[in-house]
Order: structure tokens, then sequence, then C-alpha cells
């Protein structure tokens, strides 16, 4: 929400000049034409809220008598840097009346502090390394490795004698030491069409009042990226549909206190029982800066319960896993790695023997279908009622497959992509996915969430230039139709990229080179946060395979030699092997 610069307060003024004289020596902004936010040293007033962990909440300082317009600018970023802990009242006191600025639009995460340069009278401008950008809902885009640094205008004005901004951009920006202590990253769940299982989407939100935001988030929505890949109990309101979250006591019990509005309003089928789950996955979860739930009440219109029908509750399942595989090519057949490196050919499925270069085999989670790549560009499904293997699709040059939790078999043109992904049934039906970004790139990994909502795709264009995309899959009883127009750029820091798999909901683990390293190495990368190396592999890595988090992760070498990884070393498992996969 925008909001309006208001008259000053005297009360306010008398309280922000005793401020400043605790302050002064601390947050002293420097007289030079190009100066630079001070960040070190905040003031602390204890806790946020008594539920909540203790954190320290720094008090920004209000503008000083006679500061230069540099000054200003640079003291108006600092105060907005804080202004999380405080709905930026102080911030709000550098803008001259009538100016407009709405905080919450976008963060820019820098990476040092900003420069703040007078460019003329009445015109300063802010150059700006950015990290990272958290929009409106909370998602975080890691940025570009060699972006050009973000210049931002400001105007300034002089009101009584004194230079106040005029003109602004909306959003804030903070430095990444105190981008993690002010923020966390919350998953809110939606669920799968399927109503059963949960789609996180990680939010960004303020470390204050945590709770009460993180309901607030989940009840605004899904980003309009993965709006149409699932489902959500309350369709979006004009008004806030949330009048308070109070807790957790001393029980963990957190009681949601919906909008009368919430109350009244028509709601489909099971929505209550889906809200109930959809609040009990995002809220009784670790990742809540140890705040800790063990149940969600929910009542409506002045304590009125919200009644939910328990015989149609169900709870929604967070993080879909393999729980088998990996799966490997070994002399003719495909079989699992089992403990202690125990090739186990899989039953029911016919010897690969009579193809002519089969590769990368792929699963359902649930069980099949079981297909399998032969030579550059045949398709081939492999029964399990022993029949003999026959082609379910023809291309030129295919990438590895991914097999969707519908059963759907995902794969594309790896060379000269037409801007297309297909998916191909069991039956051999084949639908052709639309993915015009795509157009002309080198495809190198396409791989389906175990959720089936979205599908992650790298690829390298004509330049060089490396992308990973997370796209929503957009489905009819199953069959997916539509790739979302808008996607989730992810992993922003890589120079060449092999291959990637599912970590877990909201992460990817990447098999890659980053633009600031020549080692190839296995690097998370969340669905919202920060590229993060795992380890450096072997420089003949070809591919990687996880099954559920770290401690599933397995590369495999141009020799045949299948390592997983164990704490922060690679262990041999398998030797004469090709092509791990985990089921999806």
């Amino acid at each position: 929400m925008t909001t309006t610069r208001p008259a000053r307060s005297p009360r306010l003024a008398a309280r922000r000049g005793a401020l400043a004289v605790v302050l002064a020596g601390t947050l002293a902004v420097g007289l030079a034409a190009c100066v630079s936010i001070p960040t070190e040293g905040p003031i602390s007033r204890g806790s946020p809220a008594p539920t909540e962990p203790v954190i320290p909440i720094p008090l920004p300082l209000g503008p000083q008598d006679g500061a230069s317009q540099e000054d200003i600018v640079a003291g108006f970023l600092s105060a907005a840097q804080a202004g999380v802990w405080e709905d930026y009242e102080t911030a709000q006191e550098y803008l001259a009346r009538g100016a407009q600025w709405d905080p919450w639009a976008q963060t820019i995460v820098a990476s040092r502090d900003p420069e703040v340069t007078r460019v003329q009278d009445g015109e300063v401008r802010v150059t700006v390394v950015s990290a990272a950008t958290v929009d409106a809902f909370g998602v975080y885009e890691e940025a570009v490795a060699d972006a050009a640094p973000v210049e931002m205008a400001f105007g300034l004005v002089r009101e009584g004698g004194e230079w106040r901004i005029a003109s602004l951009p909306d959003g804030i920006v903070v430095r990444t030491s105190s981008f993690t202590s002010a923020y966390s990253p919350v998953p809110v769940y939606f669920a799968a069409p399927d109503g059963r299982t949960g789609v996180a989407e990680v939010r960004w939100l303020p470390t204050r009042d945590l709770l009460r935001r993180t309901v607030r988030s989940l009840l605004a929505g899904p980003s309009p990226w993965l709006r149409d890949a699932v489902v959500t109990a309350i369709p979006p309101l004009e008004r806030n549909p949330v009048e308070d979250v109070v807790g957790p006591d001393a029980s963990g019990v957190v009681t949601v206190r919906l909008a009368p509005e919430v109350h009244r309003t028509e709601l489909a089928g099971n929505a209550r029982e889906l809200l109930q789950a959809q609040l009990e996955a995002t809220l009784k979860t670790s990742t809540l800066r140890g705040i800790v739930v063990t149940a969600v009440h929910v009542t409506s219109s002045g304590d009125v319960p919200w009644e939910v029908d328990q015989a149609r509750f169900v709870p929604l399942a967070r993080d879909v896993f393999a729980d088998a595989g990996p799966f490997v090519i070994h002399e003719d057949r495909v079989v699992e790695v089992r403990a202690q490196g125990v090739l186990q050919p899989v039953s029911g499925l016919p010897s690969l023997e009579d193809l002519e270069a089969p590769h990368h085999p792929a699963t359902g989670l649930r069980g099949g279908p079981w297909v399998v790549l032969d030579g550059p560009g045949r398709l081939v499904l492999l029964p399990t009622d022993g029949e003999p293997p026959r082609t379910l699709h023809t291309g030129a040059d295919l990438v590895a497959p991914s097999v969707d939790s519908s059963g759907w078999a995902w794969t594309g043109e790896r060379t000269a992509n037409p801007g297309a992904l297909v998916a191909v049934s069991a039956d051999g039906e084949v639908v052709e996915l639309v993915a015009p970004w795509l157009e002309g790139r080198e495809l190198r990994s396409v791989r389906v969430a175990r959720d089936g909502t979205r599908v992650a795709v790298a690829s390298v264009g004509p330049d060089g230039a490396v992308g990973i995309e997370v796209r929503a899959v957009i489905r009819t009883d199953g069959h997916p139709q539509l790739l979302g127009q808008e996607g989730l750029t992810v992993g922003s820091v890589f120079a060449d990229v092999t291959d990637l798999s599912w970590l877990d909901g909201t992460r990817l683990a990447v098999l890659g080179t980053r633009v600031d390293s020549e080692q190839p190495g296995v690097h998370e990368v969340p669905l919202g946060g920060a590229t993060a190396l795992v380890q450096f592999v072997p420089e003949d890595a070809r591919g990687i395979a996880a099954g559920r988090g770290e401690g599933s992760v397995f590369v495999v070498d141009g020799e045949g030699v299948l390592r997983v990884l164990r704490g922060s070393s690679w262990v041999v498992v398998a030797e004469g092997v090709a092509d791990p996969a985990f089921p999806g």
C-alpha cells in the first residue's frame, strides 16, 4: 500500500530528538559528496513479542537539522532498512509532505553499502549492487551474478529550510547481513489439485510478528507464477481476511481469528477443511524462528468457531519424496542401488539387450510407468507385464526423461530447442507444452516436482548464458495442458549447468559451475533463497540424482563410478553403472 508523508507530530519529533542524542555517536552520517549507509553497531530495545525469540531491534535516527541532500537520502535508506520494526515511522520523517512511497513493494537485498551521490541540487542518485530482490508477495529472486548495479533516483525539495525527499522509488534497500536477521524464509502451503498433497512456496517475511504475517501471506494466495497450478481454500478478498493471530499459548496452540467477511463468504466444497490443513501445514513447521506450534484453532466473526468436518479433513502431505532408488543401468538391466552397493534388478522389467543404446531410465513416484531413452531420440516404454519394450515418442536429440506423479514422461529436444517440452503418456499420447523462453537454447535438464505442480528446466543460450526456470504445470484431470506464462528464475550464479534434481519440495540440487569458480560442484538452489555450494565433484561428473535432502545426493562420472555424498565426502557405492535417477 502506498503511503503519503503526513504532517510531523510534535510529540513524535520530540521523541526522535531524544533518540538522536542517544544514537548520534553510532549513526552519524558523513558529509562527503559520495557516502555509504552505516550498518555497524545497531542499538537494541528488547524483544518484539514475548512469544517469539528475542531479536535485537535497531532504532533508526531521524533527519538532523542542517543535513545535506546526500545525508538526507543516506539517513532515509538507513531508517528504511530498520523500518520493518516500527512500521517505517522514522523513514517517513525524511519525506516531503505529499510524497508517496510504498515500502512493501519490493526489497532489494544489497551485497554492500549503497553509494549515495548528489547529481545536482534536488537530485540524488543511489547505486546498489543487488544480491537479490524480494517482491510484494515475499518471493525471493537471486540476482544475476554479473548484473549491472541498480540505480535509483531521488528528488528533493526544501521544507522550512531543510531538505526532504519529494520523489523516490517504492521499496527499501537492506544489506544482506541485516536481511537475514530481520526476515525469515517461511514455506506457506497450498494444495495440489488432488487436495491432499501440499505445495510449499517460500516467502521471506519480516521476523517481527512472524506468525501473523505468515497467516496473512498464506491467505493472500499463491504468487502469480504458481497460481494456476495449485488450489487454496479462500479466494482473494478486498479486506485483509485475518483479524488477529494469538499465541502460541503454553501448550503451543495458535488461534487464528478470521474477519467476518470470511465467515460470510460462500465457500465451495471442503474449503474449511482445506484451510485448516493449509494452516496446520504452514504453522506446524520447524522454520518459524523457533516458534513451536502444536495445534491451530480457527475462529471467525466474533470468536464463532470455524466448523470443520473431521470426516472430510485430510492433512496435507508435506515434502513428498521417493522411498526407493536410485535406479541405474547396469549390464543391460535397470537395477536399484541398495544398501552396501547391492545392485538389484527391478522386478518385471524386460532386458535392454535388444535396444541399440539404452540410457537414462525413469519412473513415476507411484510405481510407473518405466521409460528409457534409446539412442539420441527414442523414448521407449518398458512394460512390466513381460511384453517387449515399445516406442512412445521419437525426437532428434531428447534429454533425460522425468516421469510425473500422473504417469506422464517429460522430455524435450536438447539442441536448437523449438520452444517446447513434450509429455508422453504410457499409451503414447503426446502433449506439446509451449515454452517460448527455450526457443533456440540448448536444453540440459527437465525435472518435474514430485507433487506434479511444477517443472524445473535448465538450459543454455547461444551466448552461453545459463537459465534455470521453474514453471507451473497446469493440468486437467491429471493431464498436463500448459506451462505457466510466468516463471520463477533460480540459480542465477551459474556459468554452466550439467544436470539438476529436486532435493525436496522447495530446493533443487544442481550439478554445475558457478561464475566465480572453475570447479564443478553440487549446489543447493532454493526456490526462494541464495545458491549455496554443497560439495565439489570430480571434473568428469555427468549426472546427479537426489531422493530426499542432502543425504540422498548421488553423482556418476564418465567411468561409471557412482558416489553418494556422506557429510563432506563422496563415497563410492557402485561401479560400471550409468544415469542414476530417483522416481519423479
